[in-house]
């Protein structure tokens, strides 16, 4: 079986913690912001002075929803490194492809792009890599989500039953073309998965075909 090196699975592993510790540094950031709110109107309110309930709510609610936004972070975090728990394992394709999207919202946010998904036929199972498939779909957001021309726009995946196990189609932004999986590390990582990889630059859509085990 192909593998990938130790290096290049820490380096993954390392931008995805890197960018969910971002998002959680923005949500004690608003937790703060709103705690001293809090804090000032209660010394307001211990000095005799009369203060708006309605101020004091609305920074409550601030802070409520920031903790599960939070909450939600962890979550994902915590799903997306029980992926590295076995080499191969029965997936639900749609629910992995669903981790991967969270997990890179961030990195498309900061590029102008939005991420959206075609619901998906529901436990679409098949027996792959976790990690390499969180990989896989990791660079194919990233592919759909580099260039300038992406600006804007929305990237669609959309995942579907084939004769030969899963398919998943990403189309870029208003239909352009992004580049195919053609490096070393592309194809260990397809081999991982099991799958294969076409692009039409014409539509702007990238098609990973997983094949299902022959034992399946």
């Amino acid at each position: 079986m192909a593998e990938l090196n130790d290096f290049q699975e820490l380096g993954f592993f390392g931008k995805v913690t890197a960018s969910c510790s971002h998002e959680l540094k923005n949500v004690l950031a608003v937790v703060n912001e709103n705690a001293g709110l809090i804090e000032d109107l209660l010394e307001l309110a211990a000095k005799g002075r009369t203060i708006d309930p309605a101020r004091l709510m609305t920074a409550a609610q601030a802070v409520k929803t920031q903790i599960l936004r939070g909450d939600a972070i962890i979550k994902n975090l915590n799903r997306f490194a029980h992926c590295a728990d076995e080499a191969r394992a029965d997936i639900a394709v749609d629910q992995a492809v669903e981790l991967t999207m969270c997990i890179a919202a961030r990195m498309a946010a900061m590029r102008g792009v939005v991420l959206t998904m075609t619901p998906p036929v529901k436990n679409l199972t098949l027996r792959t890599s976790p990690f390499a498939l969180q990989q896989l779909m990791w660079r194919c957001i990233d592919k759909a989500t580099a260039s300038d021309e992406s600006r804007g726009g929305a990237v669609n995946i959309a995942i579907e039953p084939a004769p030969e196990g899963v398919r998943i189609r990403i189309k870029g932004p208003a239909g352009k073309g992004f580049e195919p999986l053609t490096s070393r590390n592309d194809q260990k990582l397809l081999n991982l998965v099991g799958a294969e990889a076409t692009a039409d630059p014409a539509t702007g859509e990238m098609i990973i075909t997983l094949t299902r085990p022959a034992a399946q």
